[in-house]
């Protein structure tokens, strides 16, 4: 081969691997100024005081005491890990919950970090769903948190009654009227979010408690069962995604399990990390910027 020609294609094939290089590094200052995921719940339910009940299914969680004055304590999570890309920055975090039905003026309604897990089962309540529904299998009670029914005293218990969670508030608002309400930004509820990405087999979600010092303070929401989208749950989470794009297994640097997660993909239309240049194809100039970011990260 004429030394020449040679010498021309090594230069282009540098001066491509430079223009890739360089659009990696501008995707991430723009993932780096904020990108939002938003999310319903992926599983929901209702603690109910006064008896093995629960409405996994159903399309209403309560929270505060209704008029005989029995405890209700709503119960909500969310997938994050599934949301956004692992190794974000979360910088805020907003829940938006629709309240359907009250006989309760403004009522306080409090979010706390659950610490334990718990279960979403078949249970569904009739009517307006404020008794509940006989706890089916799986399903979270005020005493249990996956119920069974074939044995309910081998189940697994919450450590205290009516649920386990942190004793830091995450976040707190008024409910009046029917209407829609949002809870954050708070430097809390962004602490729980980033826990749930950083750790998401700890991701067990927020309970939520109203007023529980008096009688008819009970609050109505919408769950990720009720048939009104709009009245679902809604997660909305602003974060800065990684700065370091190439770095595909999240260890602070590329090297050879990156290379060998990019060769998994190869020829691939993944919509994630390892399209480097974004082109809908794992290929050439991919491997190419991930060869021109080799090392530690920044």
């Amino acid at each position: 081969m004429d030394a020449t020609v040679s010498s021309r294609r090594l230069t282009r094939t540098a001066a491509r691997a430079a223009g890739v290089l360089l659009a990696v590094v501008i995707a991430a200052g723009d993932r780096a100024a904020a990108d939002t995921a938003e999310l319903t719940t992926v599983r929901d339910n209702t603690m109910y005081s006064e008896s093995a009940r629960s409405n996994g299914v159903g399309r209403h969680f309560f929270a505060g005491r209704t008029d005989s004055g029995n405890t209700r304590r709503g119960l909500i999570a969310f997938e994050v890990a599934g949301a956004v890309p692992g190794g974000s920055t979360i910088t805020a975090v907003t829940l938006q919950l629709y309240m359907s039905r009250t006989s309760a003026n403004l009522e306080p309604v409090i979010l706390y970090r659950v610490l334990a897990d718990w279960g979403e089962g078949t249970s569904n309540a009739p009517g307006e769903e404020g008794g509940g529904a006989p706890a089916a299998d799986g399903d979270a009670t005020w005493i249990y948190r996956f119920y069974d029914t074939a044995d309910p005293p081998a189940a697994p218990m919450w450590a205290t009654a009516g649920g386990e969670y942190a004793p830091v508030v995450s976040a707190g608002g008024a409910v009046g009227d029917e209407g829609y309400y949002t809870w954050g930004t708070t430097a809390q509820m962004v602490a729980d979010v980033q826990s749930w990405l950083d750790d998401p087999a700890g991701d067990f979600g927020w309970v939520v408690i109203g007023n529980e010092g008096s009688s008819q303070t009970a609050k109505r929401f919408g769950t990720r069962e009720n048939p009104i989208e709009a009245y679902r749950p809604l997660l909305t989470v602003t974060y800065q995604a990684p700065v370091c794009p190439a770095d595909l297994d999240g260890d602070g640097a590329v090297g050879i399990t990156d290379f060998l997660d990019l060769l998994a993909q190869w020829g691939a239309d993944p919509g994630g990390p390892p399209d480097l240049d974004g082109d809908g194809t794992v290929g050439i100039t991919d491997f190419l910027a991930l060869l021109a970011a080799w090392g530690p990260c920044p």
